[in-house]
């Protein structure tokens, strides 16, 4: 969503939202199981192949905003516009799992019988034991803050 909003003394503002709510991934057993040469096997839970779209991401949230005001430049037909724009002006983290979707196989035949296998501990979790994030997760950008200046005429 976004808006445009005229203020006082030739000010004009504007802001960007965006919330979106988690999106839906597959998990993958991580290596190739029936040797198509594709490792996009999906686990199998018991004795059920797990459906596409099974686990949720995290929701992403953003609200940008920009500020600007134009002056006309004397003893010309041209104007100035200085502006200054601020992008995740909350700071949301908006970390995405990218990297821990690998569930494993989930069942395993060994010993002449079917053996349930839970998932490595790292499945679908964005920070390690010590409270950082993974490295090979996605990073949302940062709060960021741009000043622009343009000439028109």
């Amino acid at each position: 969503m976004n808006g445009l909003y005229n203020l006082p003394y030739g000010f004009e503002i504007s802001a960007t939202t965006r919330f979106t709510s988690a999106a839906p991934f597959t998990a993958s057993v991580g290596q190739d199981l029936n040797r198509d040469t594709a490792i996009n096997e999906r686990p199998i839970i018991n004795g059920k192949e797990i459906k596409r779209n099974s686990f949720r991401n995290f929701s992403f949230s953003d609200i940008s905003l920009r500020l600007q005001k134009g002056f006309k430049v004397p003893n010309e037909r041209g104007r100035v516009i200085l502006s200054i724009e601020m992008f995740n002006l909350l700071g949301f983290d908006n970390v995405q799992v990218t990297a821990n979707r690998t569930f494993g196989p989930g069942t395993i035949f060994q010993n002449g019988r079917l053996v349930s296998v839970p998932p490595p501990i790292t499945f679908r979790q964005l920070r390690d034991n010590n409270g950082r994030y993974f490295q090979n997760n996605s990073a949302g950008s940062p709060f960021q803050v741009q000043v622009g200046a343009r000439y028109t005429f």
